[in-house]
């Protein structure tokens, strides 16, 4: 493994996420506390992972809600339900997203 790669490291797959008794709640393995509420294993889960799966099965970086291929169709198909016309010839506006 590079130097410049990083370790992926599944949510679905974690078990750094613990529940401490003597503070009642759950701490990720990075060491923070989330408290026990319904959703605090699942906080302390995603603190510590980096990649989840995406409802196609890829897998994705965890911020994103969506994997590269189910973005670029749900763009897509965004971009087909707008509203068409002819070009008049002068006016022209193109909006695009950029990654960096």
């Amino acid at each position: 493994m590079e130097a410049t790669q990083k370790k992926e490291i599944l949510f679905i797959l974690l078990k750094p996420a613990l529940i401490e008794p003597t503070l009642k709640g759950w701490v990720s393995s990075t060491g923070f506390f989330f408290g026990d509420n319904k959703d605090s294993e699942n906080m302390a889960r995603y603190d510590v992972s980096t990649h989840r799966i995406c409802e196609c099965g890829l897998r994705m970086e965890k911020w994103y809600t969506l994997c590269d291929k189910c973005r670029d169709k749900k763009s897509n198909e965004a971009w087909k339900l707008k509203p068409k016309q002819k070009w008049d010839g002068i006016k022209c506006h193109i909006f695009q997203r950029f990654e960096l």
